[in-house]
């Protein structure tokens, strides 16, 4: 478009400015006047060459017009391009707008994200510090039933050897008791272990019973 815009600047120059409907008019004129007219040869061949001149003129004239119509054209068109042009430009222009908020979203997610994954990272910390704790409980619990049970196994043998004793205490008195009443038929003195055993109160549990001395 420059170019054929330059183009039709040099047309003008040379054209002057003239109408090409007027340049046929008097081409026209003049080819009359040839026709029509008693000339001389010298005249005759300059009205010739005036008229190759005023149709190379009009030639220029008329593709001057052409070229200004499709300048027009190609104008217009260029205007409605610059239109288009306009509106892909404000579009891109709300595009990048939108992705810079995409953008200034993704990098609040991502910020949001790794305070989670911290947060996360801290919970599981503390959870597997509370799982040892909870291990070391269990453990001293596992421990505290294992010396429950001893201290039971040892309280059960210990009543049951307690048992024993008083039954082997009863007998001994029992023996001694026998003696006592053997010594009483025959009226022998008695020692201060055969009078407990006869007289004695051997119901059990209490110091007396449990030491017969």
């Amino acid at each position: 478009m420059r170019k054929e815009f330059e183009e039709l600047r040099n047309l003008m120059k040379k054209t002057q400015g003239m109408n090409p409907d007027l340049l046929e008019k008097r081409i026209k004129s003049l080819e009359w006047r040839i026709q029509t007219s008693s000339l001389t040869l010298e005249e005759e061949k300059k009205l010739i060459q005036r008229i190759a001149d005023m149709e190379k003129r009009l030639s220029e004239a008329k593709k001057m017009l052409k070229i200004k119509e499709k300048g027009n054209e190609e104008r217009a068109e260029f205007l409605a391009r610059r239109i288009e042009l306009a509106t892909i430009r404000q579009k891109i222009s709300g595009l990048i707008s939108e992705i810079t908020e995409k953008r200034k979203t993704l990098k609040a997610l991502r910020e949001e994200r790794n305070k989670l994954v911290k947060e996360l990272d801290e919970l599981s910390s503390q959870i597997q510090n509370k799982s040892k704790e909870i291990d070391d409980i269990q453990k001293q619990i596992d421990a505290k039933k294992k010396e429950l049970d001893e201290l039971t196994k040892a309280k059960k043998a210990m009543e049951q050897g307690f048992s024993i004793s008083r039954a082997n205490v009863a007998e001994v008195i029992e023996k001694k008791k026998k003696i006592a009443e053997e010594k009483l038929k025959k009226g022998e003195r008695l020692s201060f272990d055969e009078i407990y055993a006869l007289y004695g109160d051997h119901r059990g549990n209490n110091e007396d019973g449990d030491n017969i001395h």
